[in-house]
């Protein structure tokens, strides 16, 4: 009996559908991992409910006043003039008393604390 050429075996069949199941899974595995790992950043830059956790005493010698943390929770000095301010969710932190944070780019921005102007 004479091979038939073209035709491919079944050895070689199962063979190419295992490597095909393999690599999928292996995709799959790292699609997984990586949205878990964006899941759980997102996570960590959430911010807990007031009251849940201790507040260093207001600052009593801020030059521009006291402003709310990053959670809108806790008391911290307010940044100057020509201090850095803003970023993503304020984490560079938020101007004081009558300073304004002017940003380079809107909303998540970088920004310096500049005085407002009153017209």
């Amino acid at each position: 009996m004479q091979p038939t050429i073209g035709v491919p075996s079944a050895h070689y069949l199962l063979r190419s559908q295992w490597l095909f199941w393999r690599k999928m899974a292996s995709k799959f595995y790292l699609i997984s991992f990586v949205m878990l790992g964006v899941f759980m950043g997102v996570l960590t830059l959430r911010c807990r409910e007031c009251g849940t956790y201790k507040c260093e005493p207001p600052p009593d010698n801020c030059p521009v006043g006291t402003v709310t943390n990053v959670c809108d929770c806790c008391l911290v000095c307010g940044k100057a003039e020509n201090e850095q301010c803003g970023g993503v969710w304020n984490m560079n932190g938020k101007c004081g008393t009558g300073l304004k944070c002017i940003k380079d780019s809107e909303p998540w921005g970088n920004g310096i604390c500049q005085k407002t102007s009153k017209y």
